[in-house]
């Protein structure tokens, strides 16, 4: 299902990679047939005016998108997949994508451009900021708040009602009890040590 869609025109989705062709192949499985993959560096002969959506999962990549891009120029259509489940409530904004087999629990919130991966969960009442990725099988328990730019790695699971600040990042099985304040790498609720000094 597409939200916010232009109808009768078609999608540029931004990415060449794996996670570009499985989202182009649910779209048309849905129903959605002008889908036109693009990469980031041929964003310049997209028109003005046109429907794009982030294809791709890199935060780093997409914070450089979306602060160098001019984002009132195009529209940005939401997708929640035909098996995703979106409970009562749930509030989808502009640029969100539902992957396969998730849920979004009553009253939930995800904010411009988040993203949520396969067979993951967001609990009831929790509020995602903008541009949060979610990697498939994480588990986001209810009434919890996080700030924008947060990247989830796969089959995180984080407690609920608890609070974390923007720009963070969890590694891979991360469990996450407590709130966190301070932006950064994480594994659970312990910082991830300084990539500089494993490197020296």
């Amino acid at each position: 299902m597409l939200l916010y869609n232009q109808v009768n025109q078609p999608i540029y989705l931004v990415g060449t990679g794996p996670y570009a062709k499985d989202l182009h192949a649910w779209m048309t499985q849905d129903g959605h047939r002008d889908l036109r993959l693009t990469s980031h560096d041929s964003m310049g002969s997209v028109p003005t005016g046109s429907q794009v959506m982030l294809a791709f999962y890199g935060m780093q990549h997409r914070k450089k998108f979306l602060s160098e891009i001019n984002l009132e120029k195009y529209f940005w259509p939401a997708f929640v997949h035909s098996s995703a489940l979106v409970t009562d409530l749930a509030s989808i904004s502009p640029g969100v994508i539902v992957n396969p087999m998730s849920i979004i629990g009553h009253g939930a919130v995800l904010k411009d451009f988040c993203l949520i991966g396969t067979l993951s969960k967001v609990g009831h009442g929790t509020h995602l900021g903008r541009n949060t990725v979610i990697t498939p099988g994480t588990i986001i328990g209810g009434s919890t708040r996080i700030g924008r730019d947060g990247f989830f790695a796969q089959s995180c699971s984080v407690k609920d009602k608890i609070t974390i600040c923007d720009d963070v990042f969890f590694a891979m099985n991360s469990v996450i009890k407590k709130s966190i304040t301070r932006p950064g790498r994480y594994y659970g609720d312990r910082s991830l040590p300084d990539q500089s000094s494993i490197d020296s």
